[in-house]
């Protein structure tokens, strides 16, 4: 089976990334509190929450920002 040509770019919509829940100072430490899973799935899956728990954030992270590897340590 297939996916049609209409249902091709819904996937990503579908699915979920790893957000920042609240504004993240530069030095904290990842919590699993400061992490949230908002839709669309353009960012790190909900899968590598508990490999990011216990990282150090490099800068400022403001709320509702996808979190990308390059922003922690």
């Amino acid at each position: 089976k297939v996916p049609a040509a209409s249902e091709a770019g819904t996937a990503a919509v579908a699915r979920k990334s790893l957000v920042a829940a609240c504004t993240i100072p530069a030095g904290a430490l990842l919590t699993e509190e400061l992490i949230t899973f908002r839709r669309p799935g353009t960012g790190l899956p909900p899968a590598l929450q508990q490999y990011l728990v216990g990282r150090v954030v490099r800068s400022a992270i403001p709320a509702g920002t996808l979190i990308t590897l390059e922003m922690l340590d």
